[in-house]
Formats: C-alpha cells, sequence, structure tokens
C-alpha cells in the first residue's frame, strides 16, 4: 500500500482500498499487489488485514482467511478463491503461484 494516496489512473470500479484518489475505485495497483498476500474480501467487507492461507471446508480447500486472535472473532472470515480444491497441496500451489481467482463478491 502506498504511504500516501496518490494517483494510479488504474481502470476500475468500485471503492480503491489502497486510498489512492484515481476516483476510478475497484482494485488499482496497489491493491492488486497488496491482496496477492492479503485478503480483499476480508478488508473490504470486515476492515481487517489477514494474510491468505489455505483453508478446508465441506466444500474442498480454498484460498481465504483466518482470524487467529482469541475472542468472538477468531475462525474463517473470507473465502477469496473463486475454487476450490480437492487436495491441500493443489490449493497451497495455486495460492504460492497465484494461480487462483480472487472472488469479487462474498
Amino acid at each position: 500500500m502506498p504511504s500516501s494516496p496518490e494517483v494510479c489512473g488504474y481502470e476500475n470500479a468500485g471503492p480503491c482500498l489502497a486510498g489512492c484518489k484515481s476516483g476510478n475505485g475497484g482494485i488499482c495497483k496497489y491493491e492488486e499487489i497488496y491482496f496477492t498476500k492479503y485478503g480483499l474480501q476480508a478488508k473490504r467487507y470486515f476492515g481487517v488485514d489477514l494474510p491468505l492461507e489455505v483453508l478446508k471446508s465441506n466444500a474442498g480447500f480454498y484460498i481465504g482467511t483466518f482470524n487467529h486472535e482469541d475472542g468472538p472473532e477468531w475462525g474463517p472470515c473470507s473465502r477469496e478463491s473463486e475454487e476450490y480444491y480437492k487436495t491441500e497441496s493443489a490449493a497451497g500451489i495455486a495460492l504460492a503461484e497465484g494461480l487462483w481467482t480472487q472472488r469479487l463478491e462474498p
């Protein structure tokens, strides 16, 4: 994320979470870099910066975020990937190599 807001000129739609002043909204170039490590859904809908990790549900493995802090917020926070994977290894490779699709809606 930039230390001070600036105009990035990136064409997109929706509110810019990196704080640039392009007025275009959406995912700007700063967010693209930031959200390769942290959850976009977690930031947009819960206001938290949580690292991406491989998680498991009844549907399979997915890329998402988990709040590890003790308290009522503890637990899975967001599913970031459109995809579900059959194995933890496959999801881990997708995360490490950027071979997954970011969900734009919850």
